[in-house]
């Protein structure tokens, strides 16, 4: 059984993000046993934060437990257009697989160009650029394999990479950016950009 925790952004493809925004889209349905870290998460799509949303419940089903009222709240008209969707996402789930269901609100809606990107396509005056929207989703999903790993997504999560070499001797921005690179790779991998 999958179990993992869900750390600060909760990523969502962006067919789903007007249904957020809305308010017709109140919970999402992942698959595994998932415990989020926090109570109040950013609402992230194609690398850019488009609010917060609260988390207020969270329920561990079977797929064969889900009914019509979770896909309402999940912005589907019934059950087995939910299925559907969930067998398109996860191709092998099965009946007797665990998800859980994750219903929020939400609780801000950040308007325009206003939130920082994680691709680098659209960026925003004052931000610390792509590299530490990555470094703080890298950090929000645990995916630094050590503690130099770990220290320097912190580092360039708060001061970006060239913020960042202030504090790592011997290490230079080639290299940094490189490592950022890579967990960009392993984060689009994983579909969590």
């Amino acid at each position: 059984m999958l179990r993992r925790k869900l750390g600060r952004y909760l990523v969502f493809k962006r067919e789903f993000v007007r249904e957020i925004l809305e308010g017709r889209k109140r919970t999402t349905i992942r698959r595994g046993i998932v415990e989020p870290n926090y109570r109040r998460v950013f609402l992230v799509s194609e690398g850019k934060i488009h609010g917060e949303l609260e988390i207020t419940s969270v329920r561990h089903l079977r797929v064969s437990m889900l009914g019509d009222e979770e896909a309402r709240n999940d912005g589907f008209n019934d059950r087995k257009e939910l299925l559907k969707a969930l067998k398109r996402i996860y191709p092998d789930i099965k009946p007797d697989d665990w998800v859980t269901v994750v219903e929020f609100r939400l609780a801000r809606r950040y308007r325009g160009v206003t939130a920082p990107s994680v691709t680098g396509r659209e960026r925003t005056a004052g931000d610390k650029g792509d590299e530490a929207m990555v470094a703080r989703l890298a950090l929000a999903y645990d995916l630094a394999k050590s503690l130099y790993e770990r220290r320097v997504l912190a580092l360039v999560s708060v001061k970006g990479v060239r913020g960042a070499l202030e504090d790592l001797p011997n290490v230079s921005e080639a290299q940094v950016r490189l490592m950022i690179d890579r967990f960009r790779r392993l984060l689009a991998r994983l579909n969590l950009l």
